[in-house]
Formats: C-alpha cells, structure tokens, sequence
C-alpha cells in the first residue's frame, strides 16, 4: 500500500498487486499527483522476488528517508520524496484494508449523493487541465447544475424532505452520466458534471440529458409528486478557465444567465 502523507491528496491509498505502478503529474499515471516539482512520469514502484523497490525513472528526483536514490528496495513505514509529495510504503492486512477502503470512500465521495466528492473533481480537472496546458491536449468540459425549486420544497415540506430530494437528484445525476464523464454535489443543491475531451457542444448535450433526467424525476410525498427541475452553465478549458477556480467561474456565470432567462435551460 502507498499512502500520500501530505499534498492536495493527503490520505490517498492505492493498494499494489503483482504489478507495477508509475507516479507522475500525466493523469494516466497509476498514482497521479498534482505536484509541480514532480516530473510527467516520475518514478515507479514495482515487484520482485525480494520484495517491491522505487526506481526513478529519469533522474527526477527521489529520496527514501531522507537518502536519494536510483532504485532501492522498500521496507515497511518507509517514506519516499519525489517533489514535495511524501509517500508512505506500508503493508496492510484484512484489517487495514477495510479500514483504507472506508477512509477512501469518506475522503472521495458525498455522504448524501454517494457522488465524488468536491474535492476529488477538483483534483480530477485540474490534472486534465494540467495536461492540456502541457501537451496541447484534449479540452475538458464541465456543467454547474443548480436545482430550481427547492427552496420552495424546503419551505413547504421541511429540509428534511429536502435532503431527500437531493440524495434522489444525486442518483439520478449518477444513472446518467457515464464514464468518462463524472459528477460531483459540489454542495447545497448544486452539481457539476466534468466530460473529458470534449468540445463545446458534446458538454452541452451531457448537461441538457441531465437536466432532462432530473425534470423527469418522481419524488413523492404525502401522495403529491415533487416538481423538481435544474439549471445548468457549461463552460470548456483551459479555453475557458485554465485553472480549476476559473473554469467553475465560467461555468458559474453562464448558470447566472441560465437561472435569468427562464430556468430549466442550459446556457454557456
């Protein structure tokens, strides 16, 4: 087991099998890390008959407790240094294995939505705009999403109901958008939807089914069918917004225009 110790991914774990792992910024990598003193592809850990060792991969940079090294083998709790990221090299059993698969699912997903949480996408867009400004790669775009009527629901029926509302939106959003899009309740009662490698047009239509999904929805209470429906802003980087804060901005301000000019539309 690899665990990040500190960084934008502290307490990520990512468990090794029989086979070897690359760590870099590239969002391929096995282990990406959004650290700008780490290489492309950095270093590697990999098995072997004696155990698993670290390699650089190109004289990168790599310290094992404290000492740089070109490979070494790995012993448990020890500590590798690339950038200023720090790994911890641990063995698990059953045990630390459940209790690392119940920290990953608290540290990436929304407890009420079971969607990733704000954190993980801004991580997950911000690599994808790292590497389209490296590599004149492929866009990203994203859609913020704001429900129309709950306050109203809120009001009339208690937050409760609310909560419920939005657990149901969250499942909904979750049924629709498919890999390699993902979502996000980037909190209250509003979402974002990433689409990687997309133009313009293809973010639009991803938005437009999702708010098509969400005014379809039957939430009951008490008999009557809770009308839901949603608003949506697209936006496309790094054309757009070539940091994660700009691209919501953007997408942000066209859900602005969106909730003026009617609701229940997407707008750019």
């Amino acid at each position: 087991m690899l665990v990040v110790l500190n960084g934008p991914q502290i307490g990520h774990r990512l468990a090794l099998d029989e086979t070897a792992i690359e760590i870099g910024r590239d969002p391929s990598c096995d282990l990406p890390l959004r650290d700008p003193g780490i290489a492309w592809r950095h270093a590697r850990i990999e098995p072997g008959p004696d155990g698993w060792s670290v390699v650089d991969l190109g004289q990168h940079g790599v310290e094992v407790d404290g000492m740089r090294v070109a490979k070494l083998l790995l012993s448990a709790a020890d500590r590798i240094q690339i950038g200023a990221t720090v790994l911890r090299f641990e063995l698990h059993g059953a045990v630390e294995q459940a209790f690392d698969a119940a920290v990953e699912e608290r540290l990436w997903r929304d407890d009420l939505t079971g969607l990733m949480s704000r954190r993980k996408l801004e991580l997950e867009v911000g690599a994808r705009l790292d590497a389209a400004r490296a590599n004149a790669g492929p866009a990203i775009g994203l859609a913020v999403i704001d429900l129309d009527r709950l306050k109203q629901i809120n009001d009339l029926h208690g937050h409760l109901v609310g909560a419920r509302v939005i657990t149901e939106v969250g499942r909904v959003i979750g049924a629709t958008v498919v890999s390699p899009a993902f979502a996000c309740r980037l909190g209250g009662d509003e979402f974002a939807v990433a689409l990687p490698g997309a133009d313009l047009p293809a973010i639009e239509a991803l938005a437009q089914r999702v708010l098509d999904a969400i005014a379809a929805m039957r939430v009951m209470h008490l008999g009557e069918r809770l009308g839901v429906g949603a608003s949506a802003g697209v936006a496309l980087g790094p054309a757009q917004g070539d940091e994660v804060f700009t691209l919501l901005r953007a997408a942000d301000e066209a859900l602005f225009r969106a909730k003026n000019q009617g609701r229940g539309v997407v707008r750019t």
